[in-house]
């Protein structure tokens, strides 16, 4: 099996209407004393994507609901960044992937 690939993603919430949302920015590396994050792993392909949530740690519902979002965020870096996905693509062999084939850890 290849070593996974790593992406770090600094996600702020914010409230508006009554609604949560999230800017996304990818971060260029692991942080080392983060207050708060949640770990997403997928075997197919093989990615650690680590989540750094300011201000802190959403509950798991909220977490759910922003999954689409955090992964065409992911998948956007992926299909821009060369290096990324000259790792990735060989791993898929054509095929989409998701984050709800796989569960997240906290």
């Amino acid at each position: 099996m290849s070593k996974a690939v790593e992406i770090y993603l600094q996600i702020e919430l914010r409230q508006s209407c009554g609604q949560t949302t999230a800017w996304i920015c990818q971060l260029p590396a692991r942080l080392k004393r983060p207050r708060s994050y949640s770990v997403r792993c997928l075997s197919q392909p093989h990615i650690v994507i680590y989540h750094y949530w300011l201000p802190a740690l959403p509950t798991r519902p909220v977490r759910d609901q922003l999954l689409p979002d955090l992964e065409n965020f992911v998948k956007n870096v992926i299909a821009t960044d060369t290096r990324l996905y000259t790792a990735i693509a060989p791993q898929l062999c054509g095929e989409d992937w998701s984050f709800a084939d796989e569960r997240s850890t906290v």
